[in-house]
């Protein structure tokens, strides 16, 4: 197995988010932070690529989904579920809420953590 990869340089990619639906952005910014856009995956490593993000409060999701979507959290005891609506999730934070549609389009292995760091916002 070869022990000498290719040089990756470090690149810095912003997307406006701007009128942009939710799951398009986010499948884009899952795509860029893995690294699978570069002609030199490896989906062992972590690519050195920062997407930055702009406007996130200004992210186009439709009435019907802020009202009727529901994400939910277990604290494994006995009623533990607890639940919050997607509109009261991303009025309190856009950032978090992102991150965590991101989140879930990932692999969920041991890189997970550091390529969501990669995700900036402004």
């Amino acid at each position: 197995m070869p022990t000498n990869y290719p040089k990756i340089k470090e690149k810095k990619i912003t997307l406006d988010a701007k009128g942009i639906p939710l799951g398009r952005l986010a499948s884009t910014a899952a795509v860029l932070v893995r690294g699978k856009s570069n002609a030199n995956f490896r989906p062992h490593l972590k690519p050195k690529v920062t997407v930055v993000i702009k406007n996130i409060q200004d992210i186009k999701i439709t009435e019907k989904k802020l009202n009727n979507n529901v994400h939910y959290r277990f604290s494994r005891y006995p009623g533990g579920l607890k639940s919050i609506k997607w509109r009261d999730s991303f009025n309190k934070n856009p950032q978090v809420f992102f991150k965590n549609t991101v989140r879930k389009m990932l692999p969920a292995n041991k890189l997970r953590k550091d390529l969501l760091k990669m995700i900036k916002f402004e």
